[in-house]
């Protein structure tokens, strides 16, 4: 019995490890990943972090002094031949991002950020060194993206009383920084960090953008997503 138990063990850790990848692995994948950053972009890597998952390339997130960022560099799994990275992508979000994130931490008094995330794929119509020559290429040039707003208000303290004229001034300031995305989430969570959780939720497409021109125009889409809460209470 302890034979056939050790076997099954052992079976069962063979398996878990080829669905996400043995030790050895991600030693490699880890190490690849830190010499391609560096010979490929002169960068210096602090930290990386190898996923491994069956069936999919191996994605190693990389972190680097030059940058406040991080993105991923993809591989095949076994043979290790790079495939991809996400240091342009990640780049323009940031590029666009910045100034909008600088506005709503300080607007919310550091209980919000926002960021900017392309959506349309790997950019391919300039290239990182285009951008750092000029960073505004970004925004004469601009791919599909979206803004995420997140809010730390608890918002069931005070049965869902929204600040209407703070996310208009959010909103509206969007489009002052030559931002004009596809679709805007505006989220509230109860407590900022890992654990807080969303208490509310809005998703603006641009489809309605013409038609928002004040903060009570805000209103009809928060007035909707409380309605949606209330039916599952």
């Amino acid at each position: 019995m302890v034979i056939i138990a050790s076997v099954v063990i052992v079976l069962a850790l063979i398996v878990l490890e080829l669905l996400v990848g043995f030790p050895f692995e991600h030693i490699i994948a880890n190490n690849k990943a830190r010499r391609y950053v560096t010979e490929t972009y002169g960068l210096t890597p602090t930290k990386t972090q190898a996923s491994i998952l069956l069936g999919y390339p191996i994605t190693v997130t990389v972190w680097v002094e030059e940058k406040p960022y991080d993105f991923d560099v993809k591989m095949s799994r076994f043979v290790f031949t790079f495939m991809s990275d996400s240091l342009l992508n990640r780049t323009v979000e940031h590029i666009m991002g910045t100034d909008l994130n600088d506005y709503v931490f300080g607007v919310t008094k550091q209980n919000g950020r926002a960021s900017v995330y392309i959506i349309s794929g790997p950019i391919k119509d300039f290239s990182l060194s285009d951008v750092e020559k000029n960073p505004g290429i970004v925004f004469e040039k601009r791919k599909s993206h979206y803004c995420s707003i997140v809010l730390y208000d608890d918002l069931t303290l005070k049965n869902y009383e929204i600040d209407y004229a703070l996310v208009y001034s959010i909103y509206n300031q969007i489009f002052e920084l030559g931002l004009y995305p596809k679709h805007i989430f505006f989220s509230y969570y109860d407590i900022k960090g890992k654990d807080g959780k969303e208490v509310l939720s809005i998703y603006i497409t641009n489809g309605h953008f013409p038609k928002i021109n004040s903060p009570d125009d805000i209103k009809p889409f928060f007035d909707e997503a409380i309605q949606k809460l209330d039916k599952k209470r």
